[in-house]
């Protein structure tokens, strides 16, 4: 009887996700793009992703949701305020590397040789 139980209510599960699944989806996806925008909002006014690290130290948060935040804020129009905390976090916080997107090419290079 309980195995019954479990595939009544297994099925039952299934049918009610087939029928949320496609809103759920696009309400991700939706949310999706607004992070998207922030993002490249972020890295079109010049920031970079260990200015990103930073923030999220400072903001206590990771890089990424620093991105979102940033960019948030110049969405907004209040880039002044990410400028400061960006000027904030430079002095008190460091990047885990010294890589950037710009190194990729020569590690890409040095991996294939390797």
């Amino acid at each position: 009887m309980s195995t019954e139980i479990t595939r009544r209510g297994l099925l039952a599960r299934a049918g009610a996700l087939a029928v949320a699944g496609p809103a759920a989806l696009a309400a991700g996806t939706i949310g999706a793009r607004a992070q998207d925008a922030e993002v490249n909002a972020f890295f079109a006014a010049g920031y970079d992703y260990c200015q990103a690290e930073k923030l999220g130290q400072y903001w206590s948060m990771s890089p990424w949701d620093a991105k979102i935040n940033g960019g948030a804020k110049i969405l907004r129009g209040e880039a002044k305020f990410l400028r400061q905390a960006a000027r904030k976090a430079a002095k008190r916080f460091g990047c885990s590397t010294g890589f950037n997107y710009r190194d990729s090419d020569t590690l890409a290079e040095f991996w294939k040789n390797a």
